[in-house]
Order: C-alpha cells, then sequence, then structure tokens
C-alpha cells in the first residue's frame, strides 16, 4: 500500500517551539536527578573515564587556540613519543560549546553537564522537527522527540558521560534535510542537507559515516518508488544535485575530522580490531530488554544478559511506550509519509548493530556487516556495530510518534485525547528515567604536582599508577592527563581513544612498570633476580629501570599510591618504592616523587628495546616482539673496555634476511636469518666504551602480511623484518676477547 499523502504543511508557533525547549530541559533534568541538584560539584556521569578524556580534550584546543600552537599532537602526553589528537574523539562541535561555556565563567563541571544537557536537548528537538516533517501533528512529533531524548543510548551515553555519542541529534537533523533534498531539489535545500551533515560530522564523525546507509536506503527507495523505468526519469533532474552534494562533502571533510586525516597522512596506526568488532555487537532482545537502570521496567520485566560483554555495555533498550507503540503500529498497518522507508531503515540499522553474526541457540548466523568488513572502505574504523542501534532508536521514535497520531484519530473523546498526549510522554518518562541518576566528583589534584612544578616546571614525568589492565587502567591515564592540563607538565600518561601503538611498543613494552607486570602479586618478590620483560632476558629492576628512565629522558617518577575504591596499592608498587627509594625527593599519602638522578647506574651490562619494536605477541608459544626493518637496541656497559656479545634468539617473517649489527655506522656482525623457528645468533665481542651505546640491528627488507587477516596485530598491516623472542648482553672475560668486529658469525 502507498504511503498516504503529505498533510499541508503549517508552520511552527515560536510560542510553541520555546515551550517544547523548556519541556525537554525539564524532562531531562527529571530523568537525570538527582545530579541535576549537582550541577557545579559533579559531573552527571557514572564513570570518569570518558569525561576527563574529552575535558582534556577540550582544553587541549583552548590552550592551542589562544596560544597559536598546532592541535594535531600533543607533546605533553604520551612522552615522548607524544599522542596524535586523530587517536581521540575529535569533539568539534563539543569545543566550541565548551569555548563557549568557559567563556561565560563556567568551570569544567558546569561547562560539561550543560554540554550534556544541550546535546540530550537537542536530540529531542531535531527528531521532533523530523517527525514534524512527515505528521504535521505536534502532539505527536513532540513525543517522537521526548521517545527518542529518553531512548537506552542516550541514556547510556549520559551515563557514560559520552559526549560524542550523545550527538544523536544530528542524525534525525541530516535525514531530514536529505529528505527535503532528495524530494525536490534546490540550492537552499542542498545547502540545508549538507549543513545538517557538517553538524553531525563535528559532533560525532562515525554517526556521519553510519547515517550513508539510511540516506542511500532513502535515495533508493525513492528511485524505485515508480517501478519499471521510473528510477532513470527520478534521477534525471537530481543527479547534478546529488554529486554536488557528495562533492561538498568531500571538501568538507577536513573541518569535520582535520586530526583523523592528519594522523592518516602521517602513517599513525589506526585499525580497529575484528575481535571487538564482533564483541560489541548488539543482540536481537537487547532492543527490548530493560538494562537494570530502567527501574520500572525490570519491576515487570527482569532483565537478563546471554551474552557477556555485549549489550550491557552499550544499551539499545527503546522503551516499552515506543515498543509499544510499534507493535500496534505495525499489526494496525498505520500509514504515514514515508512510513515505510522508517520501517525498512530500522530494520536495516537493527542488521547491522548486530555486527558479523547473531546467534539464535546454537546456531551462528551471519550477517551483512561481515561483508561490510571485509570490503567497504572505511568500515574496519568501526569498533562498536551497536551503535547502528542509536540511530535506530531515532527512527523508532519517529514511528512511534506516527502510531501516536493514528490512535489520537481514532479517539473521539477530547478527555481521553488528553489522558493520551499526557499519559505517554510521562509514561516514557517513568520507564526510561534512571533515578537516582549517577554523580561524580572530579578527582582533586595531588599538592605535589604544584611542588613538582615549583622545582622544575619544564620536566618530563614518567607516571605510573597501581592498576593493570581493563577500565582501570583507562581510567587511571584519563585522570592523570585531565590533571596534566591543570599542572602544565608533560606527562607519560594518556587514554587515546584508539590505542597509541607507537608509544605501547616502544616505550610501555619495555618498561619495568608495565601495567601488566604491576598487576602481577608475586612481581619484585624474589631480590634481586632478573624480572620477566621479554624480549631481554636477564635483567634486574633497577638496572633496567635505571637504563629505561635515561632513555627515554623521564627528569621525575611520579608514583601514585591513591586508588579508586580507598584500598592498598598492590603489593608490587610498594616493592618498587622500596626498591627505588634512594630516589625519593617528596612524598605524601597520595603520591610518591623520585628523581632518577639519584638512582646508581648498572652495575652490569643491560639492554633495552627502543626505537623500531612493535607489540610483543606469544608466537610458537613464547613471548616475541616484533622488529621493524631497523630496529634499535640500547646497551649499557658498566666496565670500560670490558667485551660484550649480543645473544638473539630470532626468526626472519615470510622471507629470509640479512640482517647486520651495526652501531656508529660501523658493521658488528652479521647473521642470515630464516622464517621457520628461532635460531640463536651469537655476535663476536664487541668493545664499547662505559655507558649507553646504540646497537642497531638492520634487516635487507621487510614484508607486509599477505592478506589483513594474517596482521599480526589486527589493523596494523605496516611492514616487519623480524620476531625476536629473546635478546642477552654476555660480558666477555678479557683473557678470550677477540677483535671488535670478527669474522662474520653464522646462527647456531
Amino acid at each position: 500500500m502507498a504511503d498516504q499523502a503529505p498533510t499541508p504543511p503549517d508552520r511552527l508557533r515560536p510560542r510553541f517551539v520555546i515551550g517544547l525547549l523548556a519541556a525537554y530541559t525539564l524532562a531531562a533534568l527529571v530523568a537525570s536527578y538527582p545530579s541535576t541538584l549537582q550541577g557545579r560539584s559533579a559531573l552527571a556521569v557514572a564513570d570518569l573515564t570518558d569525561p576527563l578524556q574529552h575535558l582534556w580534550t577540550m582544553r587541549w584546543y583552548r590552550d592551542c587556540l589562544l596560544g597559536g600552537r598546532s592541535p594535531f599532537v600533543s607533546p605533553v602526553l604520551q612522552a615522548p613519543v607524544g599522542s596524535p589528537l586523530g587517536l581521540y574523539s575529535p569533539l568539534l562541535l563539543q569545543s566550541i560549546l565548551y569555548l563557549v561555556l568557559a567563556g561565560m565563567g563556567a568551570g569544567d563541571v558546569l561547562a560539561y553537564n550543560l554540554i550534556l544537557l544541550i546535546q540530550a536537548v537537542f536530540t529531542g528537538f531535531a527528531t521532533f522537527l523530523l517527525a514534524w516533517h512527515l505528521l504535521r501533528r505536534p502532539v505527536p512529533s513532540a513525543l517522537a522527540g521526548l521517545l527518542a531524548m529518553l531512548c537506552g543510548p542516550m541514556v547510556f551515553a549520559a551515563q557514560s558521560g559520552g559526549t560524542e555519542l550523545l550527538s544523536l541529534g544530528g542524525f534525525p537533523l541530516f535525514l531530514l534535510g536529505w529528505m527535503r533534498l532528495v524530494e525536490r531539489p534546490s540550492a537552499g535545500r542542498l545547502a540545508a542537507a549538507n549543513g545538517a551533515f557538517l553538524l553531525l560530522a563535528l559532533g560525532s564523525p562515525y554517526y556521519a559515516f553510519m547515517s550513508a546507509f539510511p540516506a542511500a536506503l532513502f535515495a533508493a527507495v525513492e528511485a524505485t518508488r515508480g517501478g519499471g523505468r521510473g528510477g532513470a526519469a527520478w534521477l534525471r533532474p537530481r543527479w547534478r544535485w546529488l554529486i554536488g552534494f557528495s562533492a561538498i562533502v568531500l571538501l568538507s571533510l577536513p573541518l569535520a575530522a582535520p586530526t583523523q586525516l592528519w594522523a592518516a597522512w602521517q602513517g599513525v596506526p589506526m585499525g580497529r580490531s575484528r575481535a571487538h568488532f564482533e564483541q560489541f555487537r548488539a543482540i536481537p532482545w537487547g532492543y527490548v530488554i530493560p538494562p537494570p537502570a530502567n527501574r520500572l521496567t525490570a519491576l515487570v520485566v527482569p532483565p537478563f544478559w546471554s551474552t557477556p560483554g555485549v549489550v550491557e555495555r552499550e544499551s539499545i533498550y527503546l522503551g516499552a511506550v515506543t515498543l509499544g507503540l510499534l507493535g500496534l503500529g505495525a499489526v494496525g498497518r498505520v500509514r504515514f509519509r514515508h512510513s515505510g522507508f522508517l520501517w525498512a531503515c530500522l530494520g536495516m540499522l537493527v542488521v547491522l548493530s548486530m555486527g558479523p553474526h547473531t546467534t539464535i541457540g546454537s546456531t551462528r548466523i551471519p550477517l551483512p556487516g561481515s561483508w561490510l568488513w571485509d570490503h567497504l572502505p572505511g568500515f574496519r574504523a568501526m569498533r562498536v556495530p551497536a551503535r547502528f542501534g542509536f540511530l535506530g532508536a531515532a527512527c523508532a521514535a519517529v514511528l512511534a510518534g506516527g502510531t501516536t497520531a493514528a490512535l489520537l484519530d481514532r479517539v473521539r473523546s477530547r478527555p481521553r485525547r488528553l489522558a493520551l498526549a499526557v499519559g505517554l510522554p510521562l509514561l516514557a518518562l517513568a520507564d526510561l528515567s534512571s533515578v537516582p541518576f549517577p554523580s561524580r566528583a572530579l578527582p582533586d589534584l595531588p599538592p605535589a604536582y604544584a611542588r613538582l612544578a615549583v622545582r622544575a616546571p619544564d620536566a618530563r614525568i614518567c607516571e605510573i599508577h597501581p592498576t593493570g589492565s581493563g577500565f582501570d587502567f583507562l581510567r587511571y591515564e584519563s585522570t592523570l592527563a585531565y590533571w596534566q592540563s591543570q599542572h602544565g607538565l608533560t606527562t607519560s600518561a594518556g587514554n587515546p581513544g584508539v590505542e597509541n601503538r607507537r608509544f605501547t611498543a616502544r616505550i610501555l613494552a619495555s618498561s619495568p612498570f608495565f601495567y601488566t607486570l604491576l598487576a602481577d602479586p608475586g612481581y619484585l618478590a624474589d631480590d634481586p633476580g632478573p624480572i620477566p620483560l621479554p624480549p631481554v632476558q636477564g635483567a634486574r629492576f633497577e638496572d633496567l629501570t635505571w637504563l629505561w628512565i635515561h632513555a627515554h629522558r623521564y627528569d621525575f617518577i611520579v608514583m601514585h599510591k591513591w586508588t579508586w575504591d580507598g584500598s592498598p596499592p598492590p603489593p608490587a608498587l610498594l616493592r618498587a618504592r622500596e626498591r627505588l627509594a634512594a630516589a625519593i625527593v617528596d612524598e605524601d599519602g597520595q603520591v610518591v616523587v623520585l628523581d632518577p638522578r639519584r638512582l646508581p647506574p648498572p652495575s652490569r651490562p643491560v639492554a633495552l628495546c627502543r626505537s623500531g619494536w612493535r607489540e610483543r605477541l606469544i608466537r610458537l608459544g613464547a613471548p616475541a616482539a616484533i622488529a621493524e626493518q631497523d630496529a634499535e637496541i640500547l646497551a649499557y656497559n658498566p666496565t670500560p673496555g670490558l667485551p660484550l656479545r649480543l645473544e638473539l634468539a630470532a626468526s626472519s617473517y615470510l622471507e629470509p634476511r640479512l640482517v647486520r649489527l651495526e652501531s656508529g655506522g660501523r658493521v658488528l656482525a652479521r647473521w642470515e636469518v630464516r622464517p621457520e623457528s628461532a635460531s640463536t645468533l651469537l655476535s663476536p665481542p664487541i668493545s664499547l666504551p662505559e655507558g649507553i651505546h646504540a646497537l642497531v640491528l638492520s634487516s635487507d627488507g621487510a614484508c607486509r602480511p599477505r592478506r589483513p587477516e594474517y596482521a599480526p596485530v589486527p589493523g596494523d598491516e605496516a611492514p616487519f623484518s623480524l620476531w625476536v623472542t629473546s635478546i642477552r648482553l654476555l660480558p666477555e672475560p678479557k683473557e678470550t676477547a677477540t677483535a671488535t668486529a670478527g669474522p662474520t658469525p653464522t646462527a647456531r
């Protein structure tokens, strides 16, 4: 059946618009009670990880704008590598709001809470405008906006503090502009559609990418509406406008995601893992089963989750009112303008939100997301396919508004119509509110930072905190990054949205303070035994700490003793403090500050991987490090004239390699390395003066993975040369030492 003809348009009265915005604002404040009473003292969020990261990003843009600096790489985070802003959410629209609010005197807490509120209300109003365009009914359209503003994805985004997720309102506004352009092209509608898309992209580039699917579907539906040869006739007056829209979108990309484009141009690894794409998918019943925070519905339908790590991570619950109205609309075959497209769009977005597959019982059903991941450019940048469901929630809200309009038409009694118009919004508010809404105060900056800034205002600090991997680690890193925007020192901390693989591989993976080591209760329990930090073997904690700190030129170590729950720090961190007690220059209840210059240098040879090394992985049952074509090893020789031998266990990647060991332009050793199991390579005795020296493993080539799925690290297809499982520096007795570069050694 064809869609009903559009109702003649009516103008929206300014008083109605103002009243509607006030009603949406009041509903958002009620739904987030009692955090609304703490707008100046605590963030209305359940977790601080994303808010602290986003606040640092906004403050960084502000500092760059005021100081006339480039924003593309922050040298003050994740030092000494630096933190590319392309690994962070761009937050351009949110940063503009922050600059305006901060300029009006709002502090970080109030400004952030207002940004969350503005984005929520904007989502409701933009959905109202889309529904109004299709229905021309004020009450059903207003209900559609309320349902979109309070749906499960929006509540989740608000509780997580994700300002980028909350910018969902750009999608219905863009869809409105796109519909008007496709229906009847004109210069004004072209400008409106491009403006709406740019606004969507400024708030959330991945929402802009996802919106291409509904846009393409709408164009396809409109083109095939006439049937037969109607598609060509439909396209003939529109193709220039559509090409113009696409061209303007491409030209506006540098405005929407400048930091991401710069990072891609610089070759910064930004690929996503397919394992994450499979993990963070939606499951069908996640749309209808309320999360625990929805207390009213949970009393009737107890929530259950059969797929850990999937639905409870990002709720896509649509709400009892929306689901009920969708069911009535489907059974009653409610029709309105473009309702068929909205149903098709909702179905498409639900399927895409389920990622590469879904499981029913023991049957695994492949879905289009798997093919898109393999073949569609840009799709691999997506980590959470469940967010397609966020766009679907806006479509579902408009469909629910259409059913509401049909119900109001069938109810003749004015009191009943009034009861329906008032009762549905109140029921939705009761169902979708998460009262009491959580709130979190920003952590106070420890006083030790101020004392350290006075002592050395240009210091580069290495920060160590008491946590293992996972979200606790990210929360610490976000906190330390936010504190950096206050104390101004250069720090090793930082929490990009995408892992900074160069920093992890070159700095963290070779650190004796690596978080997986500190999480081990037995770490540093054996004194003074070697520590497990492959591929380097046999190194003591104190020796490796000294070399690691000096290699990366950290001026101070800031060791954090505080924990989120007030529990004692892990035993490994306390042991590290005791081992380095001679370097302590400041300590209070929260942090310990150490000066590495007070540490004694190593008394035995020690090696360290620096540049040219990538991830450490398990290969053939043993830890192995990826070595690029030129991989640097720092060697410390404590005794002048003491000859050393470098022992390696390595295999080549895909093809045999000729490998040279070089230092200062001299070739110290040559080996032929094959791709079979690791061979032990031993250099001739090397005479090095006392101190730190750079040795380079230089291969005659490097190979890329033959297929993306064969890459050792998902999303990183850069070429490399070697797998190295062991590195040792062995002292050579003087009486058996030979020349500094003897005959070419062979693998043994």
